[in-house]
């Protein structure tokens, strides 16, 4: 699995040559004039970038996208089960790990920073 974070002009050319290099006919990098921003394009949509987004490419050749914002939290998840679910990547190609599902360290991250927002606001902090 390889990551770039996406930072708009700061990092533009960083991600357009992981394009060049990691890109395949399936999946693209596109600007859009009219809106002034860029989109990756992939067999089944085309997703707007943001600031902070984190385009990954799997062992499969396949890209994602994960929103920097997914996890703001306006979509708490209730238990840890559920919030590995909707993140995990499964190894099925066996590159990493002997096929085991695996959560990105920054979403694990954010989900711990979550709570101890929680448990903060439950005491009064």
């Amino acid at each position: 699995m390889i990551t770039i974070q996406y930072n708009r002009e700061e990092n533009i050319g960083e991600v357009l040559d992981f394009f060049d290099i990691f890109g395949n006919r399936n999946n693209s990098i596109k600007y859009n004039s009219e809106d002034n921003e860029y989109y990756l394009i992939t067999p089944t949509e085309n997703i707007k970038l943001c600031k902070g987004d984190y385009i990954i490419k799997d062992s499969n050749n396949n890209f994602h996208l994960y929103k920097s914002n997914t996890m703001d939290f306006s979509n708490t998840f209730d238990a840890f089960d559920e919030f590995a679910k909707f993140y995990s990547i499964k190894d099925s190609d066996q590159v990493y790990t002997n096929g085991c599902e695996m959560i990105p360290v920054f979403r694990v991250k954010q989900w711990l920073e979550h709570f101890k927002f929680l448990i903060d606001s439950s005491i009064g902090k």
